[in-house]
């Protein structure tokens, strides 16, 4: 797979990513806090979340031999285990219950840091490639500018757009603009 394939697949994998930490985050805010068995009104949304949770954690590949394996546990069943928890009578019980309850939630941001890393390594070498070319297309650039200040029509242009394009596009949103980048994009669109 060529390096454009490899970051879409990254993309699709973000994407699928964010979507699953919303429904994780949704799902587990209709954790009641105590022994509450029955699943009341949030019973329905509660088990739709949990069918969209499994969905899209499918959806993720490996990364290296790390996949997501936590699901989230049904209402009653966090019941039954708060309870167990709470007979047994040992803090170290509780505490096992609820780090089994919030299992999914840790896979998601180990899985996030993994991605994360994984994009970084894969883009590192092409993106040093690209900052020698812009260098270049703005040095280029900035010989060609008169003191006057008028504009400058070059065939530089485009290529320099497209590199800070394929930048954008490789960082994916991991590194974010700072300095004079914003007035870098206002100047090539004129």
């Amino acid at each position: 797979m060529d390096l454009s394939g490899a970051i879409e697949q990254f993309d699709i994998v973000d994407a699928n990513l964010r979507r699953l930490e919303k429904v994780w985050a949704e799902l587990y805010g209709l954790v009641p806090s105590g022994i509450v068995f029955g699943e009341g009104s949030a019973g329905p949304r509660y088990r739709e979340l949990i069918r969209a949770y499994e969905t899209l954690a499918r959806s993720l590949p490996a990364i290296g031999s790390f996949s997501l394996h936590s699901r989230p546990m049904e209402l009653n069943e966090i019941a039954q285990a708060r309870f167990d928890a709470q007979e047994i009578g040992f803090l170290e019980a509780l505490i096992s219950v609820d780090e089994s309850v919030s299992a999914p939630g840790r896979e998601i941001e180990e899985y996030k840091f993994r991605l994360t890393g994984a994009r970084r390594q894969l883009v590192r070498d092409r993106l040093l490639d690209l900052m020698g070319e812009i260098e270049t297309h703005l040095a280029r650039l900035c010989s060609k500018v008169e003191r006057d200040r008028s504009p400058v029509t070059d065939e530089e242009w485009p290529a320099l757009a497209s590199a800070l394009d394929e930048v954008e596009r490789l960082t994916g949103g991991l590194i974010a603009p700072k300095g004079r980048w914003t007035d870098l994009h206002r100047h090539i669109s004129f």
